[in-house]
């Protein structure tokens, strides 16, 4: 990959807002071998922006791995809504995908694709954290594609 950067996210000056900083993993079901995100990370861009522009919040960072993803986003004042957000974004880069996965019992009766893992895992990012130990903290990222994501202007 080109255009690797270091950057250290703005968003635990803003935690303190009701809004709040969060860290997530997103995975996709199937990890083995399987290089979706990057094959494709120009509908997980549009995905993104989709969401952003109804749903706007603060893209701190954001890492794309093959088979999962992080990212560090900081929500609007008062908007704790992250979940919506990301079942959006799920479901918008899934549907932009022609229905070529292997799908479980379960998922074909759900009507479901077996795209994403059901689940996500998100931390809140706390002030006090970043001001006793930076170094500690999961907010030194790589972001990968600049052309995907920049911060704060998912419009690009």
């Amino acid at each position: 990959m080109t255009g690797l950067k270091w950057k250290l996210s703005t968003c635990a000056a803003k935690s303190s807002s009701s809004g709040g900083c969060y860290f997530f993993k997103v995975n996709l079901l199937e990890r083995r071998a399987n290089n979706l995100l990057t094959d494709r990370i120009n509908l997980l861009g549009d995905a993104v922006r989709r969401v952003w522009h109804t749903r706007p919040f603060a893209i701190d960072a954001w890492v794309v791995l093959p088979d999962h993803l992080h990212a560090v986003w900081t929500q609007p004042p008062g908007d704790d809504d992250f979940s919506t957000r990301w079942r959006l974004i799920k479901t918008f880069f899934a549907r932009a995908l022609p229905k070529t996965e292997r799908l479980s019992r379960v998922r074909r009766a759900d009507g479901e694709r077996g795209i994403w893992q059901r689940r996500f895992w998100e931390h809140a990012i706390r002030l006090s954290c970043i001001e006793t130990r930076v170094d500690r903290c999961p907010i030194f990222v790589v972001i990968a594609s600049p052309a995907f994501m920049r911060r704060n202007t998912p419009d690009g």
